[in-house]
């Protein structure tokens, strides 16, 4: 550490001032309101909630990120989902992100979840203090008619002891429980449904996927560049071979391997399970 006065500090601060005092090289732009795209930025807000939902749901029903889904379906009471439609880079991005392969809407949230309404006690205590549980149990009864209006309109009149109350998503928590074979979940009038559904298509795809996981996995642990190119060989019930050789140009362009399956006794070996398939794979740098 070497001490410096105060007078050093201020000179050097001071060196490169310009005349109007600033002791930044160039002052702060300043932003042109003439720019900002609104519409742009609720679609990207729009985008990241149907993200960050999709995750959320994947995580709930135990399904991997890394294995593929048939279908993601949509369903907005304002105009946000179709913002996103008509965007394909911001359909793109919530694709590739939740790893699904089509993008879907519905003109009611009911056909693919199941709604009811429960009430948030942190809420309603400040607003009707001892009255509360009277009110949630009000908000606990709400008809499917009722919160398709809260949904609408981010707000609800409804009959509270002889009067009409105002209620709104602050106090109201809306549920929403996937109708099989989707998972569903939603906020602030906007739903979000995974089909779970997966076909044999959809099943390979993920096992290739966490085959090439587990490689990437296996050369940083053995010591390999990024850059090395690698021999490598896959072993397994038919299943996973079925898989492996579908994906194979896949698998070997994201892996740098010659092949999937060498005849060579290769030097790094791993073994792992998968959906009960025990897989084995092994490598070693050409």
């Amino acid at each position: 550490f070497i001490p410096f006065t105060s007078e050093e500090i201020f000179r050097a601060l001071t060196a490169h001032a310009d005349p109007r005092g600033s002791v930044h090289l160039q002052d702060f732009p300043v932003a042109d309101s003439a720019q900002i795209d609104l519409e742009l930025e609720r679609s990207m807000a729009a985008a990241q909630a149907v993200v960050g939902l999709g995750r959320s749901l994947r995580q709930e029903a135990g399904l991997k990120i890394r294995q593929p889904l048939g279908r993601l379906i949509m369903h907005a009471e304002d105009d946000r989902v179709s913002l996103l439609m008509a965007d394909h880079l911001l359909t793109g991005y919530i694709a590739s992100e939740l790893n699904v392969k089509d993008l879907g809407t519905v003109a009611d949230p009911r056909e693919v979840a199941e709604l009811s309404a429960k009430a948030n006690f942190r809420a309603l205590g400040p607003r009707f203090g001892k009255r509360s549980p009277l009110a949630a149990q009000r908000i606990n009864g709400m008809t499917p008619a009722e919160i398709m209006a809260l949904r609408a309109a981010g707000r609800v009149e409804l009959d509270f002891e002889g009067d009409g109350v105002e209620f709104t998503f602050e106090e109201v928590i809306i549920s929403e429980q996937g109708v099989k074979p989707f998972v569903a979940m939603g906020a602030m009038g906007l739903t979000v449904a995974l089909d779970t559904t997966l076909n044999e298509d959809l099943r390979q795809e993920g096992l290739a996927r966490e085959i090439i996981n587990k490689v990437q996995n296996l050369r940083k642990k053995s010591g390999l560049e990024v850059s090395d190119r690698i021999e490598m060989a896959v072993t397994g019930p038919p299943a996973v071979l079925a898989a492996v050789a579908r994906f194979s140009e896949h698998i070997t362009t994201e892996t740098l391997a010659r092949g999937v399956a060498s005849d060579r006794e290769l030097t790094y070996k791993d073994t792992f399970t998968i959906d009960d398939h025990e897989i084995g794979i092994a490598l070693e740098k050409v």
